[in-house]
């Protein structure tokens, strides 16, 4: 399988996300009820011009999964989308990118921000798999955290979406989604994703990123939640959400 950005929108979920019978949509009893929430938002999302995450396919090559999370820190989808596709192009796997020039790999990937220090961790990244890990991405947890620049979302965003391995891959929506929820107290990223590696079912962990992250983008907003269309909003406590009510409609 090739790397493919997830451009166009109403893209649906996989089919197991919406069967009635499986998993996360039976109703089994837990604290907070991760399977309706997550099983009615991937509903709400199936059809429509909804914005789509970068990542939300599990089975990606690994590879792939690494470069375009390292790009992604303060940059859009679809920018680290055209950049991913460039690298990858001219150096598709970890032997070449570890030989790249660091000039090089900073023009392919103009636009992204921070080009010169994602350059550096990415061929840092690429030299140490090719050095210490045979070629292969990595697995562990572990093992993904000894590479540079890699941190804990980086590493369980591999986990998840290369290796279908349990994982919780936290980014700015889902930090601000979950707040809102009730279900997170911790303010950063990293106290997040521990506490909902806690408190998230193995079963649904790979549900989460790609689930919240489309319903911070298109409805649970930063400045303008959009609470009125919510689909979760009788679950929602609306936590630092001043006046859910006052902006109807839809953001740009």
């Amino acid at each position: 399988m090739g790397w493919e950005p997830a451009v166009g929108v109403g893209r649906p979920f996989p089919a197991h996300t919406r069967n009635p019978n499986s998993a996360l949509s039976r109703g089994q009893a837990e604290p907070f009820p991760w399977g309706r929430v997550l099983h009615v938002l991937a509903r709400h999302y199936e059809n429509g011009t909804w914005r789509v995450p970068r990542l939300r396919e599990r089975g990606a090559p690994a590879f792939a999964v690494l470069v375009s999370t390292l790009l992604s820190r303060r940059t859009r989808d679809e920018i680290v989308e055209i950049a991913t596709l460039r690298l990858l192009e001219r150096y598709p796997d970890p032997s070449s990118m570890a030989r790249a020039s660091i000039a090089r790999i900073v023009r392919l990937i103009h636009g992204v921000g921070l080009e010169r220090s994602k350059a550096e961790g990415i061929r840092g990244a690429a030299r140490m798999i090719t050095s210490r890990f045979g070629g292969k991405v990595p697995v562990t947890e572990s093992a993904l955290l000894q590479l540079p620049n890699v941190g804990p979302k980086t590493a369980h965003a591999v986990r998840v979406f290369a290796y279908r391995k349990p994982g919780v891959p936290v980014d700015v929506h889902m930090l601000r989604v979950t707040r809102r929820l009730g279900v997170v107290r911790g303010a950063t990223i990293a106290s997040a994703q521990v506490e909902l590696a806690r408190s998230v079912p193995v079963r649904l962990q790979g549900l989460l990123n790609p689930v919240l992250v489309q319903h911070g983008q298109n409805i649970c907003q930063a400045r303008r939640p959009r609470c009125p269309d919510c689909p979760i909003s009788a679950l929602c406590p609306r936590m630092g959400v001043d006046d859910p009510g006052v902006v109807p409609g839809r953001d740009s």
